[in-house]
């Protein structure tokens, strides 16, 4: 075999990653797909909407599944005209790394198939994906699935302002990826616009500098779409101290937007400075729910209550009132020998994501130190790190009468730092409902108190979670190891009480 053929096939097992080595070898080669044989099904790919999220492409190995849980899919690709599509993408739904492209003839074969029912996906430019089912089958053996893909048109429409007016330059785009890959284009001086036929079944959005998302619409070769552009809002107030006079110079920014729908962009990446006066004003915001951090030097960020924001219309009067901060003393030692650790680094953790300069003090020669500023309203965790020791979070700390005490003992670390964190197993995002679960790690502590991926927190400890700034929330779910959060959980429909035991997690 020539070097570059080898060459192609190594770099495409490097691309996916996920190949058996036997696989990698057989990547070199495409075989032709063998002619049905009795027992074996044909079906044909019915049309649907293109998935988003897929793998990347894969050249497909020749040779039969190894094992007797696997077998092999064989077939052509096809235009509603009857003509074969070579380049079309067939894959395993649901299957990571378990695809490949059709070659001369439509033809493709497919290995690695599990012999239990699966669905297959089929789709190529210009046309409609396809979806068809293969057939249970014996281990070893090939199941042919033959794919007749509709053609479809491109997709066309029109982006206006708020005001009725072409939008030109303006970028429509899928929400979703189509087949792993972005759908977008650009209007014209007309505001008018073509996708692809990938794009066919997607939802579109335009997007324009000065304007907020458009409405999101069903991709549908054969009607022209309107996407008319939000007006956008703006946010103005003031921040004050505990006397009610308004501080210059505080930093206000945007810790928490929630949209109005999954169109709008998720992250608002704005902040100001307060005038002479204490007042401020964040424009240009699009419409949805929004939470604001308010930081000063020396003082604890302080959050707003949620603001509702409409489309083209400013919301005015917000008022966010300093926490002017307590004080976190302590003692930090080593925890082998018992001896105090002076020059130790002791900062505020994880209290803001927007940005602004941690909290930060050293112990002295006796290992003591002071922080002041910290929260006087709200749980807080405090970052200690030492040379030659693992950095340790110790979380759950609560200065509601002005001063909290806490002694820390940190272990000497072996080899490189480590970080030693409080931790409950699982990871959470914000909306407006509560705390939705986007992951939970496997015997980890949410999983043993029986939380699943999708539930949505709706309270912690008895404090609702509604619009729960992502930071705050960190610091509800952080605490001594050993000790438990409760939190009550929405799942399909009902509500669950859950008690979740911290674990010290050394990563």
């Amino acid at each position: 075999m020539p070097d570059r053929h080898w060459l192609v096939a190594l770099l495409a097992c490097a691309a996916v990653l996920v190949v058996p080595l036997g696989s990698c070898i057989a990547l070199s080669v495409l075989a032709p797909a063998p002619p049905p044989s009795a027992g074996q099904v044909r079906a044909a790919g019915a049309p649907t909407t293109p998935d988003p999220g897929l793998e990347e492409q894969n050249e497909a190995p020749p040779e039969e599944p190894a094992g007797p849980g696997y077998r092999a899919v064989a077939g052509t690709v096809s235009g509603s005209d009857g003509q074969p599509l070579v380049g079309a993408r067939v894959w395993a739904e649901g299957l990571r790394g378990v695809s490949t492209t059709s070659g001369p003839g439509g033809r493709y074969r497919l290995g690695g198939v599990p012999v239990a029912a699966q669905t297959l996906r089929a789709s190529a430019a210009g046309h409609v994906s396809g979806r068809a089912a293969a057939a249970p089958a014996d281990g070893g053996s090939v199941t042919t699935v033959d794919f007749q893909l509709e053609a479809a048109p491109p997709v066309r429409g029109r982006v206006l302002t708020p005001d009725g007016d072409p939008a030109p330059d303006a970028m429509v785009r899928c929400v979703e990826a189509v087949d792993g890959e972005a759908v977008t284009t650009k209007a014209d001086e007309e505001g008018t616009f073509e996708l692809a036929p990938s794009a066919v079944g997607c939802d579109v959005v335009a997007n324009l500098a000065g304007y907020g998302p458009s409405e999101t619409a069903k991709a549908d070769g054969g009607q022209e779409l309107t996407l008319r552009l939000r007006a956008l809002a703006s946010i103005s107030g003031i921040v004050e101290d505990g006397d009610r006079v308004g501080v210059a110079g505080v930093r206000v920014s945007v810790e928490v937007f929630n949209p109005v729908d999954s169109s709008a962009s998720t992250v608002v990446a704005q902040n100001v400075r307060t005038d002479v006066e204490g007042r401020f004003l964040l424009p240009d915001l699009e419409a949805g729910r929004y939470v604001l951090t308010a930081e000063r030097r020396g003082a604890p960020p302080t959050q707003s209550e949620s603001i509702d924001v409409v489309a083209g219309e400013p919301q005015t009067g917000v008022r966010i009132t300093l926490d002017e901060g307590g004080v976190a003393v302590g003692r930090v030692t080593d925890a082998e020998e018992g001896t105090p650790l002076g020059g130790a680094a002791v900062t505020l953790d994880a209290m803001s994501f927007t940005g602004g300069r941690p909290l930060t003090t050293r112990t002295d020669d006796d290992g003591n130190f002071q922080l002041s500023g910290v929260p006087q309203d709200r749980p807080f965790s405090l970052r200690v790190q030492a040379p030659g020791f693992n950095v340790r979070i110790a979380a759950g700390l609560e200065a509601r009468g002005g001063e909290v005490r806490r002694d820390i003992a940190l272990n000497p670390a072996d080899g490189r730092p480590r970080r030693e964190v409080p931790s409950v197993g699982f990871k959470v995002r914000s909306t407006r409902e509560g705390l939705r679960v986007v992951q939970v790690t496997p015997e980890g502590p949410g999983a043993k108190a029986g939380l699943k991926s999708q539930d949505v927190i709706v309270s912690l400890d008895a404090t609702s979670t509604q619009d729960m700034a992502q930071v705050e929330a960190v610091q509800r779910l952080r605490g001594e190891p050993g000790t438990r959060v409760q939190m009550v959980v929405r799942r399909a429909g009902q509500e669950l009480t859950l008690f979740v035991e911290r674990e010290m997690l050394i990563r």
